[in-house]
């Protein structure tokens, strides 16, 4: 019952003022306690008091850990944050698309790690492009960038040439370097002419480009999605994995074209060629076609 104390919102008090009464102390107290891993416990008896006992530990230096191994280096893991340990033997992990790792663990699959590639105890290209990876995740762009960079002056880089540059245009694309992130998604291109995901990246860095070049959309605007469906269309035809993605980007930015006036205003023809290198998009410089307006 005591334990009730410690609750958020409890609170004897009958009035509840700017200072007191709102039950947030107490449960402060324990959840600090706890977090240096000690305990606080009451003991009450009616007519003879309370006690209030507060158990730290001798020193926070000390914690229970689990030590660990990889390679000639020696770690140690707080015991608080272990869930589960258990031996993996080599034929119970999986490989996916000849990369990712997982083990299976009561019916569900879990990602493999190797520790040595994380915490780069070999200078490898998938080692710093791991690290790189999980910068990225994080949402810190620039740290990724230098790792995927150290990544590219590996020799083994070819091994991880297409993931590499990819996630090297992700970051760049984040940072808003749209030119960059190009010249990292054409890369992984030459590494997998049919890496659809790439297409559809360079397609959505010119639709990115329009929003970002003026709040009017004019017609040179609208013809910048000539473009960026072409690098759809691309993506569907040679990576089935990403077909109805880009099927979905194709019918939303195709709404978006020049209309049968602009195209009579401006003497656009179907079927003409047509380049984007003009305003904010010169840095885009690349040839598409007029497309048909969208059907009303």
């Amino acid at each position: 019952m005591w334990g009730l104390i410690f609750e958020p919102g409890f609170s004897t008090a009958e009035v509840v003022t700017d200072v007191s009464g709102r039950g947030v102390g107490m449960d402060v107290v324990k959840k600090n306690i706890a977090s240096l891993g000690g305990s606080v416990e009451i003991d009450s008896a009616e007519g003879y008091g309370m006690s209030v006992k507060v158990r730290l530990p001798l020193t926070l230096a000390i914690m229970d850990g689990m030590t660990v191994r990889v390679g000639d280096e020696v770690y140690i893991l707080p015991l608080s944050s272990v869930v589960e340990s258990f031996q993996v033997q080599a034929t119970d992990i999986n490989t996916v698309a000849q990369r990712a790792q997982l083990v299976k663990v009561r019916d569900e699959y879990m990602p493999v790690i190797e520790l040595d590639r994380l915490l780069a105890l070999k200078q490898d290209a998938r080692t710093f492009h791991t690290v790189g990876k999980l910068y990225l995740d994080d949402g810190e762009p620039a740290k990724a960038l230098e790792y995927f960079r150290q990544a590219m002056q590996q020799p083994d880089v070819q091994e991880i040439a297409r993931e590499l540059y990819y996630n090297a245009g992700i970051a760049e694309q984040q940072l808003g370097r749209l030119s960059n992130a190009r010249t990292y998604f054409r890369r992984a291109l030459q590494a997998d002419p049919n890496f659809g995901k790439a297409y559809i990246s360079i397609g959505d860095l010119y639709a990115q480009a329009v929003s970002e070049c003026g709040s009017q959309l004019e017609r040179e605007d609208r013809a910048v999605y000539w473009l960026a469906t072409d690098y759809y269309e691309r993506a569907r035809q040679v990576d089935p994995s990403v077909t109805n993605e880009a099927s979905q980007k194709l019918n939303t930015y195709r709404r978006y074209f020049p209309n049968q006036e602009d195209l009579f205003f401006k003497g656009w023809k179907v079927g003409q060629p047509y380049r984007i290198d003009y305003g904010c998009y010169a840095w885009i410089n690349e040839e598409t076609t007029v497309k048909p307006p969208p059907s009303s």
